[in-house]
């Protein structure tokens, strides 16, 4: 009896001793994370799990080795710290946080993979970004991985445009963060929830979430993400021609931009402005300053922004063979990134450019070769605008047989998108394809329908339709 007790004692005194250094143990862990978190959070990739892995493996080691890793944390010598881990898998890890740089690239590590697979995405490429996620086995992911893998799928599901799901899987991916304290992440998801919704031109609930992910990035320091954030922002508050917001918001990312001696991104910034200008009609000043910016900009992502605005500025003036230029080159270097969305959107400027220029056969062949790629890549594109110009080509042609069947693919589309503004348009071209057929009572009743949808969202189409009735 005696033994049981002295060894429940011994057991009891062991656990509470136990307890209290791992208790001392994760309070320099948590500290020694947030340091190294400090001053890696705005170097190329960031992760708080591979930092907690690297805080982990500092203070396992024997007192000599950790005091001169800890040395070296403090001088910001991370290079030399991923020179003398000894395990493969977190240096490979480590240098992607530093410079996005691969040393593992056959790795078959999850929060590897699920890393570089979200550098991918930070570069724009998206095609490798869908590659390496494939690779990463989903049965293996822990519930913090699991989570980020969500933010990945949500990333790629808003570039092909499904909002709904891109919402849901970022939703997910937020309630976790939260819930484990995953600050930077947790931001992360807020930005892209913010996205989603001005997609979806939901615009409230979009400020709120950016407002939210800014709040979050400015606490942690993040200063990269603060002013990629305050940019997109800025880009809010132009398409809801607020521009005085959207200038000083431009503005304070470009400073930060600066005193990070980030060129690209400070690039962006200038090129930003540009496309403030160009939503304010202010054509020749946009088209000034984005061709500075097309200079200095040394990626292609970068490079198709400014050559789009130029584009559009180009456009908005009637150079149409300036314009058809530069669209062109948007759409080559959007399509070198793999972003569909964008290149879409520029063949499909170039596509109206040429109609401009009553170049309709190059036209025609142009928006056919856009909507046969769109059915192998999914965009926010919304193709129903390629079909509907399409259509009209083809009716000034007086192929008003397969123009109406152009439209009607127009339509459904328009109709599962519920766009009211654009159900409109295709009924009243329906309309003008049938008065071509001589089929008088159909066109009628499809300008009544027009009529329907466009009064609920555009009293000026509505007013134009309605003159089709007199």
């Amino acid at each position: 009896m005696q033994y049981v007790i002295l060894t429940a004692c011994v057991v009891f005194v062991m656990g509470s001793f136990f307890g209290a250094w791992w208790k001392i143990y994760e309070i320099k862990r948590l500290f020694l994370q947030k340091i190294i978190g400090k001053k890696l959070i705005n170097r190329s990739v960031f992760s708080t799990l591979a930092v907690k892995e690297l805080a982990s493996f500092i203070l396992r080691q024997k007192k000599s080795f950790r005091h001169k890793l800890l040395k070296l944390v403090a001088e910001d010598n991370f290079e030399q710290i991923s020179k003398m881990l000894s395990e493969p898998l977190l240096q490979a890890k480590l240098r992607l946080m530093l410079n996005g740089r691969s040393s593992l690239p056959n790795s078959v590590d999850s929060l590897y993979l699920l890393m570089f697979s979200w550098q991918k995405i930070l570069q724009s490429n998206y095609d490798a970004a869908i590659s390496v996620l494939d690779k990463v086995k989903v049965d293996s992911l822990n519930r913090p991985q699991s989570a980020m893998r969500a933010l990945i799928v949500a990333k790629v599901a808003l570039l092909e445009g499904d909002l709904e799901a891109a919402s849901q899987e970022a939703a997910m991916a937020l309630k976790f963060f939260q819930k484990q304290n995953m600050l930077f992440e947790e931001g992360v998801a807020y930005f892209i929830l913010g996205s989603i919704y001005r997609v979806g031109q939901m615009f409230d609930p979009s400020e709120f979430m950016f407002r939210a992910a800014l709040k979050i990035f400015h606490a942690l320091e993040a200063a990269k993400y603060e002013a990629e954030t305050l940019g997109t922002l800025g880009l809010l508050m132009s398409v809801e021609e607020r521009f005085a917001e959207a200038s000083s918001y431009m503005q304070q990312a470009e400073d930060i931009f600066a005193v990070l001696s980030d060129g690209e991104n400070t690039n962006f910034m200038i090129s930003q402005k540009a496309m403030l200008l160009l939503l304010q009609n202010d054509f020749l000043g946009a088209s000034e300053v984005a061709h500075k910016s097309l200079k200095s900009h040394k990626s292609s992502a970068g490079k198709a922004l400014a050559s789009e605005i130029i584009a559009r500025a180009a456009f908005g003036i009637g150079d149409w063979l300036q314009a058809l230029k530069f669209a062109n080159k948007a759409a080559e270097y959007y399509e070198q990134d793999a972003n569909f969305s964008a290149c879409f959107e520029s063949w499909y400027l170039a596509a109206e450019t040429l109609v401009q220029l009553g170049r309709l056969k190059k036209a025609e062949e142009t928006l056919r070769h856009l909507i046969s790629l769109s059915q192998k890549h999914r965009s926010c594109f919304h193709i129903a605008n390629a079909q509907t110009l399409l259509g009209i080509i083809l009716l000034r042609r007086n192929e008003a047989a397969q123009a109406k069947a152009i439209f009607n693919q127009s339509l459904q589309q328009e109709l599962y998108n519920d766009r009211a503004f654009g159900i409109a348009v295709d009924y009243a071209n329906l309309a003008a394809a049938e008065i071509k057929c001589g089929n008088l009572s159909i066109a009628r009743r499809n300008i009544e329908i027009a009529l329907q949808y466009a009064q609920d969202v555009d009293a000026k189409l509505a007013a134009k339709i309605k003159s089709l009735l007199d």
